[in-house]
């Protein structure tokens, strides 16, 4: 679980560097992660980079496009989902000393609609006996 501000350093940084939801070494996954960035000119450890793409990749970490080369159990869950968002909404405060700028630069998730998409009904094979 995320804990303390949304604010790059602790917070935000370490979802990177060091994600706490994965098994194992996190510190080499989230140098991992960020290797895989590279030919997108995006340096998940750096400050400026992480600010000025923090919309895409919030969307791509959403959509589970990211984490690039990412297994399904290093996907990002909800809390630290909503905690990326909150340091975007908030303004990207580097510290907690920065002050709050809020504006809803990312919205709020859709919900899951449950009736979305229900699962479709074998058919039969049209060309059988008759």
């Amino acid at each position: 679980m995320t804990s303390g501000p949304a604010v790059w350093e602790p917070t935000v940084k370490l979802l990177f560097a060091a994600p706490y939801w994965v098994k194992g070494d996190p510190v080499r996954i989230g140098a991992m992660w960020n290797g895989c960035m590279g030919p997108y000119f995006i340096e998940l450890d750096d400050y400026d980079s992480v600010r000025g793409n923090a919309v895409l990749i919030y969307r791509a970490l959403r959509n589970r496009w990211m984490p690039l080369g990412a297994t399904p159990d290093q996907e990002w869950p909800d809390a630290a989902l909503e905690t990326l968002r909150t340091w975007v909404n908030q303004g990207w405060r580097k510290t907690e000393a920065d002050p709050i700028d809020s504006a809803e630069r990312i919205p709020p998730p859709e919900p899951a609609a449950a009736d979305a998409d229900p699962p479709r009904p074998a058919i039969a094979d049209a060309g059988g006996a008759g």
